[in-house]
């Protein structure tokens, strides 16, 4: 499943709009079919945006959906359900093919995940910093995510969608434990004009 809209809930980022030439939607739609691991997908798109985005994934292996409980619906089937932000378009197919891997080995639950190496402090209720905390544990959690058949029901899916939390947290919803497989640094959300600036450059020097 790629989510492309979360009514309420996701900032500003254009999927429709083109990351070096071909639109973000398109991106992570085709990074799922290109992984082997993934026959359909299931997407969940801005009403006001239906239209535009039937165009693009027209032929492809996809149902689009603009109400959250159906696209739930849609997205139950016999094997893993991998979930994926439209907002990462830079991820390539090689994580989703990860986490699914992990999940037919018998885990419930897999996800994409990079060592934290950002400096972060611990303050106090006056913003005066007054410690470190121990980064060797810590890990910055990206999509897609691939869960075990019947983890992500309908129910649940469902709650992930109508949710504020961000996306990558939808692990947490299934209750279950997750492992971590190594994401990569270009799986980054792409919402700023900054961010998509920067997606353009390494992207590019990517390719």
């Amino acid at each position: 499943m790629v989510v492309a809209h979360r009514p309420g809930v996701d900032g500003p980022c254009d999927v429709l709009a083109p990351l070096l030439g071909i639109p973000v939607v398109l991106r992570a739609v085709r990074a799922l079919l290109a992984s082997g691991a993934v026959d359909r997908v299931v997407l969940l798109v801005d009403p006001e945006g239906e239209a535009a985005a039937r165009r693009l994934v027209d032929g492809l292996p996809v149902s689009l959906h603009t109400d959250p409980l159906e696209a739930a619906r849609s997205a139950q089937g016999p094997g893993p359900v991998v979930l994926h932000d439209a907002a990462r378009p830079l991820a390539s197919p090689a994580l989703a093919e990860a986490v699914t891997r992990a999940v037919d080995a018998g885990h419930a639950v897999a996800v994409p995940a990079l060592p934290l190496s950002d400096t972060v402090k611990h303050v106090d209720i006056t913003d005066v910093v007054v410690g470190s905390p121990d980064r060797s544990g810590l890990r910055v959690i990206q999509t897609p995510q691939a869960f075990r058949a019947g983890v992500l029901c309908t129910d649940v899916l469902a709650k992930v969608l109508a949710s504020t939390e961000p996306l990558e947290q939808a692990w947490t919803a299934a209750g279950e434990p997750a492992v971590t497989v190594p994401g990569h640094p270009l799986a980054f959300a792409v919402r700023s004009t900054w961010e998509r600036d920067l997606a353009e450059v390494l992207g590019r020097d990517e390719a």
